[in-house]
């Protein structure tokens, strides 16, 4: 697209520095708010990863099957950036937790130092992720044209869930960017019959790296092969023997970044293959769908999460494409191929992931970034009009004022919003108690002397001052001397489904967003008279600072 006359475009650089900037803005909202179940874990198999690497011991450095190994590498990053900034506490921490052989649920202790490295393993996993994003802008503007490549960065950029999972110490996010970027590797540039060899090197690249983040992202290495077959021009050998090249170029990149290969390669895929037994055995836990906690959903679970989970332009772009489908049958085979680049991948990862028992919400991010490329080019159609602009930018940017300190409780509004789909889909992953034992760590005068219990340790303990014990073990003694406040003050952090320990705790304060509420802090009742300092859900939040008082009921 040419800019109108008169109008000079910002350089190229510029641009990419703006989107990237734009995406890390909005990727920050996890730092110091809350912390995730499965992120201290993360936190020490990065740090068992940097050692291994440090010490040349590359038959070691496989923490899990995943196989992490990019999660991991970015988290190592961030870890050594942060033992450069503060050395002695650090060494401190770092000594402690290379004794912890294995990270248990309940072990409060360990939450806290593991927290004390997640912050900067976070920000190279937002970096990367949002470097993501703004690579996606360069190669989608020879490939669908700038227009639709603006509205797919921007689509990206502007992703609560995308963004929720992107500041987060984890695989999805990684996966689903690198899948993306290999989906439009292999699309041909619009100066060019078919793909050219640097592309589809790049391309395998990706590939390869998605399958290093998380072996479940080559899934979508069939779809993207099968759209190579059908929508790239030549002759069907070519394009097959193209699509030869790719995997074979996969495989072997896959096996010269993954260390184990180097050795053992028949032993390394043993542990690849064994993950995936993992994942549908040990590994299967329930999930909420439909009012009820279940092992297995069923097939719709991944359509329900795709209708509340994809933003409203990416869903009302994906309907307008049908409808022009459907319509024209010269314009709308053209737009079909078009998207077929994303539509193939998406469906194929989709039916996939259908098939398997272990079902998340969020295993379907890869599916979505691909389908905002499918919905980018119907948008693009429209730019030139202001009120496709406006309604573009205001289906972004609406979500962000609903869910913005915790967006991973995104749903579209169009369909429902949080208010309907929590009753059908899981939102979150326990924010909710990490903002609500800040708010009660900013609320006891001694917290670093207060005992809390959860049931969420991993997401209250690294936001806690004092000691995080589970709920379900309860604190010795703690009810005999909570009246004369030694040791311990006792507090509690519940979600609406768990109740305190007993009746003699009282809600102090509560976090909720949209209205819903996601957490509430309990103080044991014999402490609140001694208590002077006024309770605050934290600024940050936006939340009513609320009166220590007893419930009413």
């Amino acid at each position: 697209m040419n800019p109108a006359p008169g109008v000079s475009r910002p350089p190229l650089w510029l641009r990419l520095l703006a989107l990237l900037l734009l995406a890390l803005l909005l990727r920050w909202v996890a730092l110091g708010r809350y912390v995730t179940p499965d992120e201290p874990i993360w936190v020490l198999r990065s740090i068992g990863f940097g050692d291994a690497a440090a010490a040349g011991a590359w038959d070691a450095l496989p923490q899990t099957g995943h196989p992490g190994v990019t999660t991991m590498a970015l988290g190592a990053g961030g870890i050594a950036t942060t033992a450069a900034l503060a050395p002695e506490a650090s060494a401190e921490h770092l000594a402690w937790l290379r004794a912890v052989a294995w990270l248990a649920p309940e072990n409060g202790a360990a939450f806290p130092r593991l927290g004390f490295f997640l912050t900067g393993a976070r920000l190279w996993m937002m970096t990367a992720t949002s470097a993501g994003v703004a690579l996606t802008y360069a190669l989608a503007r020879h490939r669908l044209g700038e227009r639709a490549a603006r509205v797919l960065a921007l689509c990206l950029a502007l992703d609560p869930f995308l963004a929720g999972l992107s500041g987060l110490l984890h695989t999805d996010a990684l996966q689903a960017t690198c899948a993306l970027l290999a989906a439009l590797l292999v699309i041909p540039c619009r100066d060019a019959p078919r793909v050219r060899w640097p592309a589809l090197c790049g391309a395998a690249l990706c590939l390869a790296l998605t399958g290093l983040t998380k072996t479940l992202g080559l899934l979508v290495a069939p779809g993207i092969a099968l759209a190579m077959l059908l929508s790239e021009s030549g002759p069907w050998w070519r394009r097959g023997l193209r699509v030869l090249a790719l995997a074979a170029l996969s495989a072997l990149l896959l096996a010269a970044l993954y260390p184990p290969t180097w050795h053992d390669p028949g032993a390394a895929l043993a542990t690849l293959v064994g993950a995936v037994g993992y994942h549908e055995g040990i590994g299967l836990r329930e999930v909420f769908f439909a009012g009820r906690m279940t092992p297995d959903p069923g097939p719709l679970f991944y359509p329900a999460v795709l209708l509340f989970r994809l933003t409203p332009p990416v869903l009302l772009g994906l309907f307008l494409l049908g409808v022009k489908v459907k319509k024209s049958r010269r314009n709308g085979k053209r737009d079909l191929r078009e998207a077929g680049w994303f539509l193939l991948p998406a469906l194929i990862y989709l039916a996939a992931l259908t098939l398997a028992t272990k079902k998340f919400d969020r295993y379907a991010l890869t599916a979505m970034v691909l389908l905002a490329g499918a919905a980018a080019p119907v948008w693009a159609r429209a730019w030139s009009r202001h009120r496709a602009r406006l309604a573009l930018l205001m289906g972004l940017l609406w979500p962000w004022a609903l869910v913005a300190p915790a967006p991973l409780y995104y749903a579209n509004p169009l369909a429902g919003g949080p208010w309907l789909a929590r009753h059908v889909v899981p939102l979150g992953w326990g924010e909710g108690y990490g903002m609500a034992a800040t708010a009660l760590a900013r609320t006891l005068p001694e917290a670093e002397a207060a005992v809390l219990l959860t049931h969420n340790v991993p997401g209250a303990a690294s936001l806690f001052p004092g000691v995080t014990r589970s709920a379900r073990d309860g604190v010795p003694g703690a009810p005999a001397v909570a009246p004369a406040l030694a040791p311990c003050v006792t507090a509690f952090v519940g979600d609406a489904a768990t109740a305190p320990p007993s009746a003699d705790y009282h809600a102090v304060t509560q976090i909720a967003l949209a209205g819903i509420p996601l957490a509430t802090g309990y103080i044991h009742a014999p402490a609140l008279p001694a208590l002077t300092r006024p309770v605050a859900a934290g600024p940050m939040l936006g939340l009513p600072a609320e009166a220590i008082a007893p419930d009413a009921d």
